[in-house]
């Protein structure tokens, strides 16, 4: 059995999916060791690649709050995943305009903020 890595998608108003379907794909000979599934909105799953696991955590009813909430959702399902013992690891993105938009009173980097990430192990 393969180290099983749970991957979420983040806003779906954002290009989260896009990237963590580039970078699996990036990486594929050091990723040919391990499960990936990937948790997002329902409006993602037709882009998910083929060889991977998909697990649609609601519909996105495109507003910014829902938006935010099935990015929520999805990080929720995946830690239950890991306690539950399905994942191994979490990978998720931290990006929200809420958390990197502003700092100290100034507008930061969104670049900059969604390079950064979280990796969760059990």
């Amino acid at each position: 059995m393969y180290p099983h890595i749970a991957i979420t998608l983040g806003d779906p108003q954002g290009i989260g999916a896009e990237v963590a379907f580039q970078s699996v794909r990036d990486l594929k000979t050091e990723l040919k060791h391990f499960s990936i599934t990937f948790l997002g909105s329902e409006e993602t799953r037709d882009q998910v690649p083929s060889e991977h696991e998909f697990i649609a955590v609601g519909a996105w009813d495109g507003t910014p709050k829902g938006a935010g909430q099935v990015a929520a959702l999805a990080i929720e399902q995946a830690v239950t995943g890991v306690r539950d013992g399905l994942f191994h690891t979490i990978v998720t993105a931290l990006y929200t305009s809420l958390l990197c938009g502003l700092q100290d009173g100034m507008y930061q980097d969104k670049l900059r903020c969604s390079r950064s990430s979280l990796v969760l192990t059990q």
